[in-house]
Formats: structure tokens, C-alpha cells, sequence
């Protein structure tokens, strides 16, 4: 959005309309992203036993304190980040308009 911006009426740059679209992806693509995240992650976690054990392990031995967790650690475990994508991937966080209509099984 930022180029789009610098080159909004140049030959080079994007029309009013393209603008626009791309907006509206932007704002439906993060609308409530993390919130929407949440139920899907404890539903994947709680009807996997064998991934909630592995990852609780693998948080537990990698913090000593809750000090020690922030955005960079916590992006550090790939194991967390595949149990988000994985998530994701089986109820994106989109408007239900665009969502799939069926159901998926978690790939981990």
C-alpha cells in the first residue's frame, strides 16, 4: 500500500479502482485475525492429544520463566508455528462468506 501511495497517478502506479480492491483485501484479510485464530488452535490442539503433549513439552522445556517468552522466542518453536499454520489452514480467518463449505482432518 505504501508503493501504491508513492505511485498513485503515475504511468507506473496503480489506478483508483486497483487501490481500492486491494484495500479490501487488506482489511477483510486482517479483520479480526488473532481472535479468529484461537478456537480453531484449541480445537486442533484438544482433538490431537499426541500434538498437545508434544508441544506443551516442547514450550515447557524451552522457557524457564515467563519472562523469558516474547514474539521473538515464541517464533523461534517451529513446532507452535506449524500447529498455527495447520490452524489456519483448516478454518482460515476470513468472513463466512468465503469460507469452505467442508470439513477438513488436521495434517500433523
Amino acid at each position: 500500500m505504501i508503493h501504491a501511495q508513492k505511485t498513485y497517478g503515475t504511468p507506473d502506479g496503480l489506478n483508483f479502482q486497483e487501490v481500492y480492491e486491494q484495500a479490501a483485501v487488506l482489511v477483510i484479510a486482517d479483520s479480526e485475525t488473532t481472535a479468529s485464530l484461537l478456537p480453531p488452535v484449541t480445537y486442533v490442539l484438544l482433538t490431537n492429544p499426541s500434538v498437545l503433549a508434544k508441544l506443551a513439552i516442547i514450550i515447557r522445556t524451552k522457557f524457564n520463566s515467563e519472562t523469558d517468552i516474547n514474539s521473538i522466542t515464541v517464533n523461534n518453536i517451529d513446532y507452535l508455528l506449524t500447529v498455527l499454520n495447520e490452524a489456519l489452514r483448516l478454518c482460515p480467518p476470513v468472513p463466512g462468506f468465503l469460507l469452505a463449505s467442508h470439513h477438513q482432518e488436521a495434517a500433523l
